[in-house]
């Protein structure tokens, strides 16, 4: 059976999507239990607190009411950037074994450096199938070629 690598809604909240990049068999339902779970994908940006202020506007002073109480912690990401979390070796793993990713799998991908080639094609070039660009990627991912 072919597997598919996708984004996997994890409930945490409504309002703040949070996913997890899972392999999983093609034919499965969306919902059902992946095969295995190789990383995670948020797409919101991080976006930092404002600065602690009392009821009347003022500024806190850290001296005086101490830290903040929930401040984030885990994975440092810095404002603006989305949190993408691999497990680089198993998704290539997957990969040379004939995984093929989802769309916007396959974009993660890309922007991450994992597999080399281009998520959109490019406008007036003979167009190849996803799938044969997919797996040309995953051979040179395979096999990198030394140019001296």
């Amino acid at each position: 059976m072919p597997v598919r690598l996708r984004l996997a809604r994890t409930p945490l909240s409504r309002n703040a999507p949070s996913y997890s990049v899972v392999a999983t068999l093609s034919s499965s339902r969306p919902t059902a239990n992946p095969l295995e779970i190789l990383g995670h994908y948020a797409p919101l940006p991080f976006l930092p607190p404002p600065p602690a202020k009392s009821p009347n506007g003022q500024l806190r002073n850290t001296a005086e009411w101490g830290p903040r109480q929930f401040v984030k912690t885990g994975s440092v990401q810095s404002p603006g950037e989305k949190m993408v979390e691999w497990n680089r070796e198993r998704v290539q793993w997957w990969l040379e074994r004939g995984a093929v990713p989802s769309k916007s799998v396959e974009k993660l991908l890309v922007k991450a450096g994992i597999i080399e080639t281009q998520a959109v094609p490019k406008v007036g070039v003979k167009p190849i199938s996803r799938l044969r660009r997919i797996r040309e990627a995953v051979k040179a991912i395979k096999s990198p070629e030394v140019k001296l």
